[in-house]
């Protein structure tokens, strides 16, 4: 009996742990502006920022979603500054394919391209289930 309780607790423990843990994933701000053939690119972290960027640079955002979960994310912004873009990529496109319950996750990929020049604010929203969660702010200087 002790012993069940004991693996029942470590169980829920590890499940919690889980679900933290997968709200909570954190990366860095990349400072680097990579190049990417004649494109500048800025990738943007999961922490708030002000950063400057010149006119012609795309700014850019990824983060695991889980939409048959409840995970996802959105991106507000001045859509007279920027244009968006986004690309989705499953991780298991099989999965999908054959309509696999639960099978739709995926890294999403924002791309933000300056279309004028000025001092902006673009909010990363991460939501559980229709609910926030947390609300990155970048403080984006587009020279």
């Amino acid at each position: 009996m002790r012993t069940t309780t004991a693996i029942a607790a470590c169980l829920v423990f590890c499940g919690a742990c889980l679900i933290y843990g997968h709200s909570k994933q954190t990366k860095r701000n990349v400072e680097v502006v990579s190049e990417n053939g004649t494109q500048l690119t800025k990738n943007l972290g999961d922490v708030d920022s002000k950063i400057s960027i010149p006119f012609g640079c795309d700014i850019t955002y990824s983060h695991s979603v889980h939409w048959s979960v409840g995970y996802n994310y959105s991106v507000e912004y001045d859509k007279a500054a920027f244009k968006l873009s986004e690309n989705l990529r499953y991780n298991n496109h099989d999965a999908v394919a054959n309509g696999m319950c639960g099978g739709d996750k995926a890294i999403l990929t924002s791309t933000l391209t300056p279309m004028k020049k000025g001092r902006f604010i673009v909010k990363i929203i991460h939501a559980f289930r229709g609910s926030q969660e947390r609300v990155i702010t970048h403080d984006i200087t587009v020279k």
